[in-house]
């Protein structure tokens, strides 16, 4: 079962992630998903403005046609290199499962395929499909808890050269959590 922690994200991305062509990034934090699926897009070194090289596509476009994707993934680019497929708004769609099984057996030399979704069960093809594929993986994106939202605080704060008491930094972390995007724009306003 392919499937990364929480905890292990940062470290996977760094050196393992280039072992794998299919991500499904999923969780009840959105804001999170979206978050970790820009940091593998980066990973893939793919420029999102080439329209030759990048395509960004809904889930519902898969699941009209699952066999757009196993196109899209095996098909060569005007200038060569590689390819990026973004595919945002997944669920327990039959179609994009069928199509991530089915890239999952033979997957593109050439293209990276990111899809996020939002909170998938344990036994939703789409992560079922992931989880137990070569080529492919699972990255739940919960909720932060209390660790990783000091992380988050210490990471804004740093790269703003500021420091935080405890007092402070206990009051803060009660008005953060459930959405990550939003936690770090809060303390990102705080920091102006």
């Amino acid at each position: 079962m392919a499937e990364i922690k929480a905890h292990e994200f940062d470290q996977f991305v760094k050196r393992r992630a280039r072992d794998y062509r299919i991500f499904l990034i999923y969780g009840p934090d959105r804001g999170l998903v979206s978050e970790r699926a820009g940091e593998l897009v980066k990973m893939t070194g793919v420029d999102t403005n080439d329209a030759f090289s990048y395509m960004r596509l809904e889930a519902s476009d898969i699941n009209s046609d699952p066999g757009r994707l196993f196109d899209e993934a095996n098909s060569t680019g005007l200038f060569g290199g590689e390819k990026l497929i973004w595919i945002k708004g997944a669920g327990a769609d039959k179609g994009l499962s069928e199509a991530v099984s089915g890239l999952s057996e033979s997957p593109p030399s050439n293209a990276w395929i990111v899809i996020e979704a939002g909170d998938l069960k344990k036994g939703a093809n789409l992560r079922k499909a992931a989880e137990s594929a070569a080529a492919a993986i699972a990255i739940p994106c919960y909720a932060d808890d209390a660790k990783s939202l000091n992380l988050l605080i210490d990471e804004e704060l740093s790269a703003a050269g500021l420091r935080i008491t405890a007092d402070a930094r206990m009051a803060l972390q009660e008005c953060l959590g459930g959405d990550r995007i939003a936690s770090r724009n809060e303390i990102r306003k705080l920091v102006l």
